[in-house]
């Protein structure tokens, strides 16, 4: 679960009671803790799937008729001697409904799942939806050093290799790699097996056969391609019949 402190055990490391979650997106492995808190912010989309069971929790009763606070781009959260801003994606890459939880006092910007790879980013979205995704971002770059993901803790500088990324995929400049394309068919699976007798753990994703039912993205239509940036590869969506760039 992504939030300022992850559950009420977290009492002890903050040193006084936490009764707010905020959660960056509605996958369970996020919001599955919601009803120990007060309430929990989220955007308005997420609200129908959070915390909802992976299929590895079966048998497990977690509550969902907790006390909800939707938020959206730009709303302010008054901490009194902090002030938190919701910074919205606008398009869906990891989840719909996501956001970053900017916090200025501090300069860090809260990203949840949006940016798990320091190294690469593979995308389920066009060049032109991720260069809008991080171009919201890019609007307080001033205010953050750090950023908090959902594996740990990054430099800020992550941040503006993915932007430059972004800015050089919709650019007269651009050209994709010269790999071969595959057709969409769907998101990537969790993890795979190696064989029959091995489960593999891939880090950053959930446990192989757990993933939200019902999951409400759509399955992106187009050709999966590449492209290299400064030795940063992005992984993307050529929607069907659209180039993305600006030429």
């Amino acid at each position: 679960m992504t939030s300022l402190c992850t559950n009420c055990i977290n009492e002890k490391l903050c040193g006084k009671p936490v009764k707010y979650v905020i959660n960056t997106h509605y996958h369970f492995d996020h919001t599955a803790n919601d009803a120990y808190f007060d309430a929990a912010f989220m955007t308005p989309a997420s609200v129908d799937y959070a915390t909802i069971p992976y299929k590895g929790f079966s048998g497990i009763s977690f509550p969902r008729n907790y006390p909800v606070v939707t938020v959206q781009d730009g709303y302010p959260l008054n901490l009194g001697s902090r002030a938190l801003t919701i910074i919205e994606f606008p398009h869906a890459n990891h989840t719909i409904g996501g956001i970053a939880i900017l916090d200025p006092s501090r300069r860090i910007l809260f990203t949840g799942d949006e940016f798990l790879l320091p190294n690469k980013a593979d995308l389920i979205i066009s060049r032109r939806d991720f260069a809008d995704n991080m171009n919201r971002v890019e609007k307080v770059r001033k205010d953050f050093d750090v950023m908090y993901s959902g594996t740990g803790l990054k430099d800020g500088s992550v941040f503006d290799t993915y932007y430059q990324a972004a800015l050089y995929g919709i650019s007269p400049d651009f050209q994709p790699d010269s790999t071969a394309a595959a057709a969409v068919q769907g998101r990537k699976p969790a993890a795979a097996a190696a064989d029959s007798r091995t489960t593999v753990y891939d880090r950053g994703r959930v446990r192989p056969g757990d993933a939200t039912e019902n999951a409400p993205e759509k399955t992106p239509q187009g050709t999966r391609k590449t492209f290299t940036y400064q030795g940063f590869p992005v992984s993307y969506i050529e929607p069907a019949g659209q180039d993305g760039t600006n030429k």
